[in-house]
């Protein structure tokens, strides 16, 4: 029988090398769990016939997962694959097939729960190697490498494809609530899935775009988990981007305290969720303005004014909870007028929160697909703003209770660009040292040529293109 391996490439697996121990995320403890279902013990990467190669997101793919290869002397041909092993990726990274192509031999596309136990049981049914990837390449929520290397791209602009008669893969949807154990992972913090996919529809956010959203239906054993880890000492997060957004969410906040949570700015602004929030045991609260300036969140789809915002974060501090807010810069079509009132709204803050500490984490902006922001390109004019106003910071209004997270330098980017779009550095180089945003689609037809438009995503090409449009126009660029 075919042997399994897990190779965890999220950061946090660095630092241990051991197969054993260095599964440590999420997604690389539910295959651990998926294989004790199937009674397979897995063997060491290194040693294996079929390797699941885990990692978080879309930006750095590339580079954790090399660099996990590596660690484990795993090499991958740059040529056609040799099989030895056979590796399937998975996750965000979906969406770029040129970027997981370049390490993997398969990805699944959507959630992975029947593709996975699919291949696990054909293992265990003898199956050889070529039988798994016929398996996959007959799969409608599975790609090969082969499937992919055989689409062409066009010659002068290589971040498109030449041509796109139809998708040929569809996201996999189901969700299975019943397989959700709960996952102690290597921050000593237990987790258990609340829900999947987002309920706004935010421009930049991928999640929005890839799923639907649906929530544990299983609120029990949601309130189960909070129960035992409190009463064991544990601390307890759910997966989720909007934990008041959870039905069972005011009754949870009776029953134990949850570490950090994320929350959306809907919930945020909603007064009774919000008295709700200021009333539980969340001991810090996460939520994501992303814009710096009104006029940005508008665009983006967020909308709150600062004079709120200001209110809400210096709320959450008089009631003993600690904030960290997520921040875009970058934005397309950013200008100078919005570092300025980002100026006035910080010295605002600065003023109002007195007590505990208050994050702001900079993120330099990605096109990540199939977002409707997927086909836009800003230029590294962002990071002189971001230092400017850092220094205005020391200089100005520096205080105990705000900290400031700065984002990616622009030489950075460049290397996250090249790996989004599947291309060499040089090719998107002229684009990130740009002083200005670079529209890879402007109209509808290059759009359907985007590498990620391969897959059928539940919400279709042009509605997403056309949300790009309205974009601009409230970026005033259109």
């Amino acid at each position: 029988m075919l042997t399994i391996g897990i190779l965890d490439a999220n950061e946090i697996a660095v630092k241990d090398e051991q197969f054993i121990d260095g599964v440590t995320s999420v997604v690389g403890n539910w295959l651990k769990w998926e294989l004790q279902q199937a009674d397979i013990i897995p063997v060491a990467p290194a040693a294996c016939d079929v390797l699941f190669l885990v990692h978080s997101g879309q930006v750095d793919w590339q580079r954790s997962c090399r660099a996990a290869l590596k660690r484990h002397k795993i090499e991958i041909a740059p040529d056609q694959r040799r099989y030895s092993p056979l590796v399937i990726t998975g996750g965000a990274i979906d969406a770029n097939p040129y970027t997981w192509s370049l390490l993997a031999d398969a990805c699944s596309v959507g959630e992975a729960y029947l593709f996975v136990r699919q291949i696990l049981d054909a293992i265990r049914a003898q199956a050889t190697v070529h039988d798994l990837v016929s398996i996959i390449e007959m799969s409608d929520h599975a790609l090969s490498r082969r499937q992919v290397m055989a689409i062409p791209r066009d010659t002068d602009k290589p971040w498109r494809l030449q041509n796109l008669t139809a998708p040929i893969a569809t996201p996999d949807d189901y969700v299975d609530w019943e397989a959700n154990p709960l996952i102690r992972s290597a921050d000593k913090v237990l987790r258990v899935i609340a829900s999947k996919g987002c309920h706004l529809k935010c421009k930049f956010c991928a999640t929005t775009y890839r799923q639907t959203y649906r929530v544990n239906p299983d609120g029990d054993y949601v309130m189960k988990a909070l129960r035992q880890a409190t009463q064991s000492g544990e601390r307890l997060t759910l997966i989720t981007n909007d934990v008041a957004g959870l039905p069972y969410f005011t009754e949870m906040r009776k029953h134990g305290a949850l570490d950090s949570q994320s929350l959306t700015i809907k919930a945020v602004r909603d007064a009774d969720t919000f008295k709700a929030l200021l009333e539980s045991n969340i001991k810090i609260v996460r939520f994501g303005v992303e814009g710096i300036s009104e006029r940005i969140r508008h665009a983006f789809g967020k909308p709150i004014p600062d004079d709120e915002l200001i209110e809400k974060i210096g709320l959450l501090h008089d009631s003993g909870r600690n904030t960290h807010m997520f921040y875009i810069v970058g934005s397309p079509y950013e200008t100078d007028a919005d570092w300025r009132l980002f100026q006035a709204f910080y010295a605002r803050l600065a003023k109002r929160v007195r007590k505990g500490i208050c994050r702001l984490k900079f993120t330099a902006f990605e096109p990540n697909a199939p977002t409707p922001l997927g086909y836009f390109i800003t230029g590294e004019a962002y990071y002189a703003h971001m230092q400017r106003f850092t220094q205005w910071v020391a200089d100005n209004w520096a205080s105990r209770h705000l900290f400031i997270i700065k984002g990616r330098k622009p030489e950075t980017r460049l290397n996250d660009l090249a790996d989004l779009f599947g291309v060499r550095k040089d090719i998107v180089a002229r684009f990130v040292q740009s002083t200005e945003t670079i529209n890879l689609a402007p109209t509808i037809e290059e759009a359907y040529r985007m590498p990620w438009e391969i897959i059928n995503w539940y919400m279709p090409t042009a509605k997403r293109w056309h949300l790009a449009q309205s974009y601009m126009k409230w970026m005033e660029a259109a």
